[in-house]
């Protein structure tokens, strides 16, 4: 605050009165405030107090000041409201199917593939984020293009309860990606994981199916191509650049009518 007084009388004390959520005085009050050090007391001297807060809840306060004859008070009547002091917004795993123990859906996919993460952000006190935000980075901890990408609620306004966020992201470089996120009311955060970064999705070359080559198999999948009934043998090759092994192979075939 300022104090200033025209004919350059000092100030004789500049004082804080503080009131808690519930309207009591806050211990301490009122607090005895500093000056900046400067004497310019017609043109104004800065008075400031640095007060810690504990209890949740809006807080109210006044200022009142003297100069030995007459006194001031700001505002004139009543107090000011303020500040507010809040719980830091949570964010978390979503607990939607594949996202409850990460914030990623596929886990691993082939070049290309489009990844959703998600997450669930929530604050005590109903308060709306300024900024939800997912931070991706490659395969060699650099972070990716375009991050840190801005994430989409689900368009529901449960804050206290929590709203889901999320964003789709293609990936088009292999290896394993990491990630973490971030949310912000304006005045607190929150980050997820609370350090470091949380390892995924795995992104490979993806498997192959080709024809196998082998006589009768060059063009197609299966031989004999005509017969008059019998058996007939399918093949076909399978390959992955990265080596990982085929989990199923399968074969769908349908009858002269279609079925």
């Amino acid at each position: 605050i300022k104090y200033a007084q025209d004919a350059g009388s000092a100030s004789t004390g500049v004082q804080l009165h503080l009131f808690d959520p519930s309207a009591a005085e806050g211990s301490g009050s009122p607090f005895t405030m500093t000056s900046d050090g400067t004497t310019n007391w017609a043109s104004g001297v800065v008075f400031s107090q640095a007060v810690p807060l504990s209890a949740y809840g809006t807080y109210t306060y006044y200022f009142t000041t003297s100069d030995g004859s007459l006194t001031a008070r700001l505002p004139v009547s009543g107090s000011r409201s303020g500040p507010v002091v809040s719980h830091a917004p949570v964010i978390a795993w979503s607990g939607a199917s594949g996202y409850t123990i990460d914030g990623v859906e596929p886990n691993a996919g082939a070049l290309g593939a489009t990844f959703t993460f998600k997450l669930k952000y929530s604050q005590t006190e109903g308060q709306t984020p300024t900024s939800v935000q997912l931070h991706l980075f490659d395969a060699t901890s650099a972070e990716v293009a375009g991050s840190p990408f801005t994430m989409t609620s689900d368009g529901t306004t449960t804050w206290t309860t929590g709203v889901v966020f999320s964003s789709a992201i293609p990936r088009s470089s292999l290896g394993t990606s990491s990630y973490s996120f971030t949310a912000s009311t304006g005045s607190q955060s929150a980050r997820l994981p609370i350090s470091g970064k949380k390892s995924g999705p795995k992104v490979d070359h993806g498997p192959l199916l080709v024809w196998t080559g082998a006589t009768g198999y060059t063009a197609d999948g299966v031989e004999p191509d005509v017969s008059a009934g019998g058996s007939f043998t399918f093949k076909v090759k399978y390959s992955d650049a990265d080596g990982n092994m085929a989990r199923t192979v399968k074969l769908f075939l349908t009858d002269p009518t279609g079925a």
